[in-house]
């Protein structure tokens, strides 16, 4: 049998083992509340990633939209430039045709006039400084396809006008 003293030991070494027991269980609860705070903000933190990741690719994805629109618009503004060109170019050339053309037309009404004859065109009888006859004379179907030539090339300026102001 155990004496009294040998009792009191045991109880003591019980209520410290249980003081001990309690003290573990509660570290053991802190340390899963710790566990399952960290393994929430994980899945939170895991879940920033993957929407910044998806962001990102959404951002690449712009970025290169953007990039392909620029390269697109310094073409169609590098053609625009050789339209603008081209199209002056041939209103220059039509309304040089033009004007021969219609100093033509003066040159051959001048032929006919005579000193005292009224003029055709003006009426008047004196005619100091006639037009004269240019060598060479443009029909009005060059004249008339020049003039589309020059329209042409205004219409293309503007359509390439208007694309880049689309981009």
């Amino acid at each position: 049998r155990y004496s009294r003293e040998d009792e009191k030991q045991a109880e003591d070494r019980l209520a410290e083992y249980e003081s001990l027991l309690a003290q573990k269980r509660s570290n053991l609860k802190k340390l899963q509340d710790a566990y399952r705070k960290t393994a929430e903000e994980n899945q939170r933190q895991a879940g920033r990633a993957e929407n910044l990741a998806l962001q990102k690719k959404e951002l690449e994805e712009h970025l290169e939209r953007l990039e392909s629109t620029y390269r697109e618009l310094k073409d169609v503004q590098k053609e625009y430039a050789i339209s603008i060109s081209l199209r002056d170019e041939s209103r220059i050339r039509y309304g040089h045709l033009e004007t021969l053309f219609l100093n033509a037309q003066a040159g051959i009404l001048a032929q006919d006039l005579e000193e005292g004859i009224p003029c055709p065109v003006c009426g008047s009888c004196h005619h100091p400084a006639p037009a004269e006859l240019a060598e060479k004379i443009p029909d009005q179907e060059e004249l008339k396809l020049r003039k589309k030539d020059a329209e042409r090339a205004g219409v293309k300026s503007e359509r390439l006008s208007e694309r880049a102001g689309n981009l």
